[in-house]
């Protein structure tokens, strides 16, 4: 991959990383981490979720493609 993406793959890992601590730190019971917003994805576990496994999708393609 090259180093302009490995950047942008670096700091989106770190915003990832500091999602996970925020939610960590507040001590969120299970229901509080379900609960869904009006107009959301869903509750703050599946929108984690959601943000990892997606970006772990991005990051094999991008080494796979000619961009990298």
């Amino acid at each position: 991959m090259n180093e302009v993406l490995l950047d942008a793959v670096r700091h989106n890992n770190w915003a990832t990383k500091e999602l996970v601590r925020f939610c960590q730190d507040r001590d969120l019971s299970g229901e509080q981490l379900e609960v869904r917003g009006v107009g959301t994805f869903g509750g703050i576990l599946a929108t984690l979720r959601h943000i990892i496994v997606s970006d772990g999708s991005y990051i094999r393609r991008l080494a796979e493609s000619e961009l990298a």
